[in-house]
């Protein structure tokens, strides 16, 4: 059988060639090294390219959704069409649409449907790596001037994180050898840095030292992941004397209040010292912070400014909150301060320009409240510095006024609070 993986264009963003989707590669390589099937990943194909394939599947996250759609009305009748990808394990698929659904690991799934059987619902091995060839070099990742490409190594996330899909999923690790072998032939293929982007990279002391000890011989540079619940400065000094140049963490608020209601178990306190243990060793500290969760009123984010310009963090995203099904919040609103828009499309935390989309309110803040708030603090990040900052038209030095904002209440497409 003859099959393909699309991976659509993210239109949403400025540049949707940073990193590769590495789940399709998992496939074709799973796929090709235990058959005689051939898989080829492919990005916006043209349409008439596809009649060439036994097997059309489709590997997409929520706002990528309409660009699947748009194909499928052109696929010949009878053709067979498998959609996967990270949100379709809790995202309902109207019958008929595609042959198959695979809502978990992929790699097996795809095999049976290729030897002409169900998918089922068996786990991916630890242990599978992607494959990895010329088509990676379309990927223009730069970390320190060294080109770069992303490596995961585990699976998963058990913390409690209300606002998160993946939260309470058990976390499956790769081995030592596993994540050695990949490193190696990532370097093989001339790449010089890595982005790790599992959230648990530095779950605890043993798990960062094992991992350093894995990378330090092979002499390259790194990102990856903290928590401030665990981060500690032996971490900083392990990663710092491995390569690491830069960690990446979710801080999502600075105000306990939010975090408090989020469940993310941490102290606002830690996000700052998490900074200052890292900044210790020289490591750069890029912060992941989210507006518009339940409770945000203009006290809090007053304190997620200020967060941004004390803490001397040294880069941060800061998205809108976005009800994605399958978590606690957007599974069960009335336990919480939110109201959710009907109207959901859009469907991502972070677009061009920063952009986000927004249908959320709280009972202190309507929409258009928390958008204007969410360009203010973001017009403090040095990347939007100068004519990018004049473009957001945002006073950063002035509290807002009512021209700036709407009132609170029956705002269109919410119920009043």
């Amino acid at each position: 059988m003859k099959a393909c993986i699309i991976v659509p264009p993210s239109e949403f963003l400025d540049d949707d060639k940073v990193f590769p989707a590495l789940g399709p590669w998992y496939i074709k390589r799973y796929v090709e090294e235990n058959s005689i099937h051939q898989v080829d990943v492919l990005t916006n194909p043209p349409f008439a390219y596809l009649e060439r394939y036994d097997v059309v599947g489709f590997s997409v996250t929520t706002p990528q959704y309409n660009y699947v759609d748009r194909i499928l009305k052109d696929l010949p009748t009878g053709m067979t069409t498998v959609l996967g990808g990270p949100h379709c394990r809790t995202y309902t698929v109207e019958p008929g649409t595609f042959t198959h659904v695979i809502r978990e690991d992929g790699c097996k799934p795809f095999l049976n449907i290729l030897n002409g059987n169900e998918p089922g619902k068996e786990s991916d091995d630890n242990d599978q790596l992607p494959h990895r060839d010329m088509t990676y070099h379309e990927y223009k990742y730069v970390l320190d001037g060294r080109k770069s490409t992303n490596v995961i190594t585990s699976r998963g996330c058990p913390l409690l994180c209300s606002f998160c899909e993946h939260a309470r999923t058990p976390g499956r690790f790769k081995s030592k050898k596993a994540v050695a072998k990949e490193i190696q032939e990532c370097k093989d293929l001339g790449f010089e840095g890595v982005m790790f982007f599992d959230d648990l990279f530095c779950l605890n002391t043993q798990r960062v030292r094992d991992m350093c000890e894995v990378i330090k011989p092979l002499d390259i540079k790194f990102r990856c992941f903290a928590h401030a619940l665990s981060f500690n400065r032996k971490m900083a000094e392990l990663l710092a004397g491995a390569g690491c140049v830069e960690i990446g963490f979710g801080a999502e608020h600075a105000s306990q209040k939010i975090l408090d209601n989020v469940n993310k178990k941490t102290k606002a306190i830690q996000n700052y010292q998490l900074i200052e243990r890292a900044h210790e060793f020289g490591l750069r500290v890029k912060a992941f912070l989210m507006i518009g969760l339940p409770g945000e009123d203009h006290e809090t984010v007053k304190e997620l400014e200020q967060f941004v310009l004390n803490s001397n963090v040294d880069d941060f995203d800061l998205c809108v909150y976005y009800p994605f099904v399958g978590t606690e919040i957007a599974d069960y609103p009335e336990k919480f301060d939110i109201q959710i828009k009907d109207d959901q499309s859009g469907a991502y935390y972070k677009g061009k320009l920063g952009s986000s989309s927004v249908i959320v309110r709280t009972e202190a803040l309507s929409s258009e409240e928390i958008k204007y708030w969410q360009k203010r603090i973001y017009s403090h990040n040095k990347r939007w510095k100068g004519g990018m900052k004049s473009t957001l038209g945002i006073k950063i030095v002035d509290e807002p006024s009512a021209a700036d904002v709407c009132s609170s209440s029956n705002v269109n497409g919410f119920p009043a609070i």
